[in-house]
């Protein structure tokens, strides 16, 4: 009895440690698992960083920049039409993200292997004006253990059961990040590279600074007025509808900095209004007033320590902007079938941006002043859309003309012919650039400069064009960007001419003038940029009335025995036309300001109706020499649609001279619209923007942001890139978060 109740017990005792065994063994294997999933999906987030991080380099440093993507070798991406679909299908571990669309629909992925696992790449460039974060370059990588080095689609003989079954593992983790190029996104963006403290002033006494469009600032803002309390200094406008009829929600006003109107109290603060949408027009507080506000987040500072006055965060960061790397350009056109010019000797000062500035305002010697018209050393870029190789039959594109005065081509010339659709869209100088004109429709265009690049007449497509033209101008300049408006009247070539530049006090001080003698001739085009038909290529001229000039008898001549031949430039008819003969009615020191149908002629002139360039040349019966102190265009409205990158300089509007309206001393009846964006590392001061602000009325009109920077291009095979070519991008990128596994 007392034996049966013993085994009894025993079989009882052995189930239990049985069930206990079992139990253990589940809980140490469910362990193991959960061990070897922990592994797994650490070294599958690791494998995903390390996608980010190539993608972050490669976009950073590669040559493309922001057009850089992984472009893998055939068969990949898998493509339904192709006979081996089906084995890709089964067989191969990544089939979901490597066919063609991808997991989504949205691109395939690009698979790398890297160690003992691989990660699966995917950058995309997809801008929508609802969606801020849309202007940024989107990076997705999949990190998944196993190398997957020993799959070779490539090779038709391939055994797709030789794939190692621990590919197959269903680990993974996704991640995503974004790569901002940042100097597309705003209508002006001051980047502050040496993050310097003091305050950064933004308008001027004299002028109503008009914004369209975000602003970015990275430093301290002091916003700039003309100390009248009852006149409004600056006037941003956001969320305002564009030419593409969208209303873009990237455009906000962000200071990494403090906000001041005032920087003493015997100031009166300057009068700051944004408009958001629709809305009146508000105007905003400096950063230290109580009841500052962000207009609902659309105008932030770097506050961190507390809200505005309705509750919202205010605080914003710096934002790190690209730099213009010389060697990317040099591969993209020396060595990678863009256009490249050698023109090392066109640079100034040695890269002296003060001393550039002094240059600017004619107080540095040497000088590239040439009387009223100031001629920097650079290569002259003249952009016109024309059908390709001159023939109507082809389709219109740009035809770039390259005027050097550094050196000859090769051949021997000092001019050159290139056709954008043969080239890659890149120009690269070592030295500065002078430039003007427009692309043909939906063209883009990167101009990149090792020194300055100075604007010298009209310059993309005007604004109201712009629906039916996507075509994208980017200016980097590694120095400054220059609007020489000393230029804007000339077109290509620039203003030729035989004679001399005198000082009219013969001290060599301004005013200046051109002594205009037998034999010799003063030849400038009034090239305006603007088309009215693109086969054949036709620009519009000016009329009589509106080109100026500024002319008397030389010193010590007799009035009346000054005899000056003109022919005009007929736009319409395209050659030049004797027009007549006038006779200046003053003496030197002493000038006239006369339109050119105002002239004195000796009988009545034939001059066509809309002008394209203007001839001077002493008649031969004349007693006396010419002095021409200047010619001009008025009224006029200039154009500049472009993407405008001062890395290290600044943003500069050479005033124009004086001498030219010295005998009314009214300002030219001038209009500036800058349509794209400014960015510059810090601007001039309130001196200098007076300085140009004051000989011009209105001046600049508008700052306006143009989504045409930032939208996907419009050319076939590019629809996954930026419409402006190989940019630089910011180092700086960020996590959004990961993907739900």
């Amino acid at each position: 009895m007392r034996k049966g109740q013993a085994l009894i017990i025993a079989i009882g005792v052995l189930f239990i440690l049985t069930m206990f065994a079992a139990v253990y063994i589940g809980i140490i294997n469910r362990l193991f698992t959960r061990t070897r999933y922990e592994e797994s999906t650490a070294k599958a987030y690791a494998l995903a960083q390390a996608g980010i991080e190539y993608a972050n380099k490669m976009l950073t440093q590669s040559e493309e920049g922001s057009w850089w993507r992984p472009h893998p070798a055939s068969p990949y991406p898998f493509d339904p039409n192709d006979p081996r679909y089906p084995i890709y299908q089964q067989y191969d571990p990544d089939f979901d993200y490597l066919k063609v669309g991808g997991p989504d629909g949205k691109g395939a992925f690009v698979r790398f292997n890297m160690g003992d696992g691989r990660f699966l790449l995917r950058i995309t460039y997809d801008y929508r004006p609802a969606d801020p974060l849309s202007s940024f370059i989107k990076i997705e990588s999949v990190g998944r253990p196993g190398n997957a080095e020993g799959i070779r689609w490539e090779d038709p003989n391939f055994d797709p059961a030789s794939i190692d079954p621990s590919l197959y593992t269903p680990y993974k983790r996704a991640l995503i990040a974004y790569k901002p190029i940042y100097i597309t996104d705003f209508a002006r963006f001051v980047t502050n590279r040496s993050r310097r403290e003091e305050y950064i002033r933004l308008g001027a006494p004299n002028w109503r600074m008009y914004i369209e469009g975000g602003v970015r600032v990275n430093g301290n803002l002091r916003w700039v007025g003309d100390n009248d309390p009852n006149t409004t200094d600056v006037s941003i406008a956001l969320l305002q509808q564009k030419w593409d009829g969208f209303v873009h929600q990237l455009e906000k006003v962000s200071v990494a900095g403090e906000i001041i109107h005032q920087e003493s109290p015997a100031e009166t603060p300057a009068q700051v209004q944004a408009q958001i949408g629709t809305q009146a027009p508000q105007f905003v507080l400096p950063s230290s007033d109580p009841n500052f506000s962000t207009l609902g987040g659309f105008y932030r500072d770097a506050i961190f320590d507390r809200l505005d006055v309705n509750g919202l965060p205010r605080a914003i960061t710096y934002a790190e902007a690209p730099s213009i790397d010389r060697q990317r350009y040099v591969s993209l056109t020396r060595d990678g079938g863009g256009i490249y010019i050698n023109n090392f000797a066109d640079i100034q000062y040695r890269h002296n941006i003060e001393n550039l500035r002094l240059d600017w305002l004619r107080r540095q010697s040497p000088s590239s002043w040439a009387g009223s018209v100031y001629v920097p050393p650079g290569v002259e870029i003249f952009l016109e859309p024309r059908p390709y190789q001159d023939n109507s039959a082809n389709p219109i594109t740009t035809c770039i003309t390259i005027v050097r005065h550094d050196r000859a081509f090769p051949d021997g010339t000092w001019t050159r012919i290139y056709w954008l659709r043969d080239y890659r869209p890149v120009i690269f100088a070592e030295g500065n650039i002078r430039i003007k004109g427009r692309l043909a429709p939906d063209e883009p265009l990167n101009v990149v400069s090792n020194g300055t690049i100075y604007i010298e007449g009209m310059l993309g497509a005007p604004w109201n064009e712009r629906a039916n033209d996507r075509s994208a101008i980017a200016l980097l300049a590694s120095d400054a960007i220059c609007v020489n408006t000393t230029q804007i009247p000339t077109g290509l070539p620039s203003l030729t001419t035989t004679a001399d530049v005198e000082s009219d006090n013969l001290n060599g001080q301004p005013p200046f003038h051109w002594h205009l003698h037998q034999g010799e001739y003063f030849l400038t085009s009034f090239y305006s940029g603007i088309y009215t038909s693109y086969n054949p290529p036709t620009t519009t001229g000016f009329p009589p009335d509106s080109v100026y000039l500024r002319v008397t008898t030389a010193l010590n001549g007799i009035p009346g025995y000054c005899f000056v031949d003109v022919w005009a430039y007929n736009v319409q008819n395209r050659n030049w036309q004797f027009a007549g003969t006038f006779i200046p009615r003053t003496v030197a020191p002493n000038y006239e300001i006369v339109s050119l149908n105002n002239l004195y002629w000796t009988a009545p002139p034939n001059l066509p109706t809309a002008i394209g360039g203007i001839w001077l040349q002493l008649n031969p019966l004349s007693t006396y020499d010419a002095w021409i102190g200047g010619d001009w265009v008025e009224p006029l409205t200039l154009n500049i649609s472009a993407l405008l990158y001062a890395q290290n300089g600044p943003f500069f509007v050479i005033p124009p001279p004086g001498e030219w309206k010295l005998e009314t001393g009214t300002p030219l009846n001038w209009r500036i619209e800058i349509n794209g964006a400014i960015v510059e590392n810090w601007p001039v001061g309130t001196y200098d923007v007076t300085e140009w602000s004051s000989k011009m009325n209105p001046g600049i009109v508008v700052i306006r942001w143009d989504p045409a920077l930032v939208m996907n291009s419009p050319r076939p095979g590019e629809e996954n890139l930026p419409n402006l070519p190989h940019l630089p991008v910011s180092p700086s990128y960020f996590y959004a978060g990961e993907v739900p596994r």
